[in-house]
């Protein structure tokens, strides 16, 4: 019998600002930097969406399960869901 977890550990996602961002290249990353998260949508032609109701719209009728965020991309040729605005993404 194995003696590895059924449960992975969570793992440690490191943080990027503006100055750090240059030392990464792949990998699970976070920020809160709206210009980061922006270059990187644009680098792989992502726009801002949601599947849930907004202000600006009603909710998608995909079920989605995502613990209340609602933050979704658009990719190209991929499913669509509602988009958004950045400053409404944000």
């Amino acid at each position: 019998m194995s003696n590895q977890p059924l449960v992975p550990e969570k793992r440690h996602i490191p943080s990027i600002t503006r100055e750090t961002a240059k030392e990464f290249v792949t990998g699970i990353l976070s920020t809160r930097d709206h210009e980061i998260i922006r270059a990187w949508a644009r680098s792989v032609g992502a726009e801002p969406a949601t599947g849930e109701r907004t202000y600006s719209g009603p909710a998608t009728s995909m079920h989605v399960v995502d613990g209340g965020s609602g933050l979704r991309f658009n990719f190209p040729g991929f499913g669509r869901f509602r988009g958004i605005s950045w400053d409404e993404w944000f």
